[in-house]
């Protein structure tokens, strides 16, 4: 006996039969025209078989699709009826949002496939319609090769420069600084141009040579600073003297002071004191000659004196390697004890020039009875060198203006060095038939500028 065969209900579970069978009995409520319903042609039907006409036969409501075309066909909706109820699948739902999701992955993949293709075709065409000529390969290859040889300039000046730059460092490291002066050219430079000081020559050159000796053999000085002190009347040279000690070092720096332009008020001596020990440590550089000039040091108050004491001491206990520190002090001070002194022993009979420093150096160093303002200094025999200037004639004052008129490039004659002469102010001492000048060299420039 042939057994029926076993059909698979919606939710997957296998039955004998997915439509129970009818039972034919008078309880039924429900009757089919099967003859009806199989006669009925419908797009929702057709393709529906009957496999087993005796099931029982589920009924569901019409889809909105389904009574708008009843609705508009004007057809029953009795087939409805025939219609098993099938109930949806839950992972169908998912299965067909995933399907959609990766149609629309793969559409926008070819897309931007097709963007890609599109876009090199361009490359392409653009690389092809911009095929340059052979003179135009050339030019380019020259350009190329001009900025080649360029950065390789570039690139090798700028190696020369660092290495430059590391070596001159080293160099400046680890050699030991060098202070050289040349004394035999300040010497020349003296001569050429400073007139009537032999005294200070032999003071200022002798001091030189002395401390240029000890700074060759010993590196390390532990020593006063060098301390220079002019004297003398105006304009016998001072500040020329102190211009042309420059010409003698390699590498000096030079920090001047005018008493009267930068410490002119009394009232404010006490920050003076304070204010020029900053500024001269603050202006001392190892491996170089700091010079430091004071002019006009006979009017400076009593705290800038204090000051200045305070820290030449201080600088006397530090031990600087290869560096120079000299002061200048510049002032009119024993003028006319230096002046007397030469007036007597010419009058004595002994000429300018057979004056020694030793002779007349008591004149600046005897101050017993005075009150000069270097007395605390040399007590404490900070001052280093006393150089006196000696006042200047007649004669030292036609020299100084020969020498100007050369120097601003005019002819000197003997009638244009009278009618300059002519006009300085001069004394005539008893002792010498050739007169003095009050202001010495100091005014002879401005003189030389009106006759020229």
């Amino acid at each position: 006996m042939d057994e029926e065969p076993m059909e698979m209900s919606p939710d997957g579970n296998r039955n004998k039969s997915y439509y129970q069978g009818f039972h034919d009995n008078s309880n039924s409520d429900m009757d089919v025209d099967t003859s009806h319903d199989m006669s009925y042609s419908s797009p929702y039907v057709n393709n529906f078989s009957f496999r087993n006409m005796s099931a029982t036969i589920a009924t569901s409501s019409p889809y909105k699709s389904e009574a708008k075309y009843f609705h508009q066909t004007g057809e029953s909706v009795k087939p409805l009826g025939m219609r098993p109820l099938i109930a949806p699948k839950k992972n169908q739902e998912k299965k067909i949002s995933n399907l959609h999701k990766d149609e629309n992955l793969n559409t926008l993949l070819s897309e931007s496939n097709k963007l890609i293709k599109s876009s090199l075709e361009k490359k392409k065409s653009r690389s092809k319609s911009k095929e340059m000529s052979p003179r135009e390969k050339r030019v380019n290859r020259r350009k190329s090769e001009n900025q080649y040889d360029g950065r390789r300039k570039f690139y090798g000046w700028l190696f020369l420069a660092v290495l430059f730059a590391l070596l001159s460092t080293f160099i400046v490291i680890h050699q030991k600084c060098h202070i050289h002066m040349d004394i035999n050219k300040f010497e020349h430079v003296f001569d050429e141009n400073v007139f009537g000081q032999h005294i200070a020559k032999h003071a200022l050159t002798t001091t030189l040579r002395n401390i240029s000796l000890r700074m060759q053999n010993d590196t390390k000085l532990s020593t006063n600073p060098l301390v220079f002190s002019f004297h003398g009347w105006t304009g016998v040279g001072k500040n020329f003297v102190t211009k042309q000690l420059l010409y003698g070092f390699d590498n000096a720096r030079v920090t001047t002071f005018l008493i009267p332009l930068h410490f002119p008020h009394k009232s404010q001596d006490k920050e003076y004191k304070i204010n020029i020990q900053k500024w001269v440590k603050g202006n001392i550089t190892l491996c170089y000659v700091n010079m430091f000039v004071f002019d006009e040091m006979d009017k400076a108050t009593p705290g800038l004196l204090e000051g200045l004491l305070s820290v030449m001491k201080d600088i006397q206990r530090i031990e600087m390697e290869k560096t120079w520190i000299i002061f200048l002090f510049l002032s009119n001070s024993r003028g006319h004890q230096i002046n007397n002194y030469l007036f007597t022993e010419m009058k004595s009979g002994k000429k300018r020039n057979d004056i020694t420093f030793e002779e007349i150096l008591p004149v600046l160093t005897n101050l017993d009875s005075s009150d000069e303002w270097y007395k605390d200094f040399h007590k404490q025999g900070l001052i280093h060198t006393f150089v006196p200037f000696l006042p200047l004639n007649k004669y030292h004052v036609h020299q100084c203006i020969e020498k100007d008129i050369i120097k601003k490039g005019s002819q000197p004659t003997t009638e244009l060095i009278n009618s300059i002469s002519d006009e300085m102010h001069y004394i005539q001492p008893v002792s010498d038939h050739v007169p003095y000048s009050l202001t010495g060299c100091k005014r002879v420039s401005d003189k030389v500028d009106i006759h020229i």
